[in-house]
């Protein structure tokens, strides 16, 4: 015998019909999940020949759209098969996808400048989530999918003043090589701040311009300071040429030199031919 339930309402999360033996019940006694099965069967839309038709996707493209993002509603639906049979093939990918964001999160992001981050991106991003104005933690959600060259794009989606924002980087495996997809992952992914130079650098780059560095600006103040002390220093008096000593014959008269001596640079000794001046 078949026992009759009565609906009651739907739980809290949305994903499940309350059940009761009667209407007048105060507390649900039963539950059943919504699934896309269950709604085909309110809507009379139900195939029993579901449960033995043959998938039109073989279970390695069903694994590989899986792996790329699809879901498995949308599996289902191009396999032409109910979801049930999906979830054979879903839950060893889902178990995969769950490592692979394990691995990205315990690694350490790779900058193209400068070394890699100090801190694995899982601590990174726990940081930096609380530093989000008007996040929504219950909407913080890690995904993984696999691209056409084997490596994995890891998001990281979280609502934060009414927006959704997407965190994304790029993680190979084999490498063991995590580097950031886009710049909210740039940010998220790192704990570390430029330093002033790296400042500079970033903000003249920005302008197509180049940065000084301090050590042209210290020696251009050098070279100003040393100019200033130069000029402030008095310049030495000229000197007077020595008079040359006079020569004077015995008796007390100058010696003229002759006009040879003068032009010679010679001193007339005492006797000698010159002119005498009386």
């Amino acid at each position: 015998m078949v026992r009759q339930l009565e609906v009651l309402s739907v739980s809290d999360d949305g994903n499940h019909v309350l059940l009761a033996s009667s209407e007048d019940a105060t507390r649900a006694t039963h539950q059943v999940r919504i699934t896309s099965r269950l709604v085909a069967a309110i809507n009379g839309e139900l195939d029993d020949e579901d449960e033995h038709r043959e998938s039109e996707l073989s279970p390695k493209e069903i694994q590989a759209r899986l792996r790329a993002g699809d879901t498995v509603e949308q599996v289902a639906r191009a396999a032409r098969i109910p979801v049930a049979r999906i979830m054979i093939y879903a839950t060893p990918v889902i178990s995969e996808r769950e490592r692979i964001i394990d691995q990205a999160r315990a690694a350490k992001m790779r900058r193209p400048r400068g070394p890699e981050s100090t801190s694995t991106l899982g601590a990174a991003v726990t940081q930096r989530l609380t530093e989000v104005a008007g996040l929504q933690p219950e909407t913080v959600e890690w995904t993984a999918r696999r691209r056409e060259d084997a490596s994995w794009l890891i998001t990281l989606s979280f609502t934060a003043r009414g927006g959704t924002r997407n965190a994304q980087w790029i993680w190979r495996p084999n490498g063991r090589d995590l580097t950031a997809h886009n710049a909210l992952g740039s940010r998220m992914g790192s704990l570390e701040s430029l330093t002033p130079a790296r400042k500079r650098s970033a903000a003249a780059t920005a302008r197509g311009t180049t940065a000084k560095a301090p050590a042209k600006r210290a020696s251009a103040t050098t070279r100003k300071t040393a100019a200033k002390r130069v000029a402030r220093k008095p310049r030495p008096e000229p000197r007077e040429a020595p008079m040359r000593e006079q020569v004077r014959t015995a008796d007390g008269r100058i010696v003229v030199p002759s006009w040879d001596d003068v032009l010679l640079g010679v001193t007339a000794p005492t006797g000698s031919r010159g002119r005498r001046r009386s």
